[in-house]
């Protein structure tokens, strides 16, 4: 049997609006929140990766422009983060067997767990894997 293998969607369209500022764009430890989790996201060795953005869009993907992700903008990014998801998936290229999500608001997210999640998933892809909290 082959190993499953997986694409990356990077959420990062929101407007941030309660913040006031640009989510996407805050820094921890040098490093953007969004270019943070396109970095971890890509260790999981994804078959494909996509940075789906909307508002401040060109902001947002030059954090990361250097990184392999391709670029797929939310038209609709004012409706919320299902919208976000919707436009990323319809992104996805049909050989891929399951899909990693990540937003960028998780600054306390790993590389272990991201793997971890990454390993449940891989032994039974017919099923989601998720954390719980």
């Amino acid at each position: 049997m082959t190993t499953p293998r997986h694409a990356l969607l990077v959420l990062a369209a929101g407007g941030s609006r309660r913040l006031g500022e640009t989510k996407q764009l805050l820094r921890l430890d040098g490093e953007s929140l969004v270019r943070r989790a396109a970095r971890l996201g890509l260790a999981t060795a994804p078959g494909e990766a996509w940075l789906v953005c909307g508002a401040n869009a060109d902001a947002v993907h030059a954090e990361a422009a250097d990184l392999p992700l391709r670029r797929v903008d939310c038209a609709d990014w004012q409706a919320g983060l299902g919208a976000s998801l919707a436009t990323g998936v319809k992104a996805l290229g049909k050989h891929v067997d399951g899909v990693l999500v990540l937003l960028c608001d998780q600054p306390a997210l790993d590389l272990a767990h991201l793997l971890a999640l990454r390993e449940a998933w891989r032994g039974d892809p017919r099923r989601a894997a998720a954390s719980a909290y």
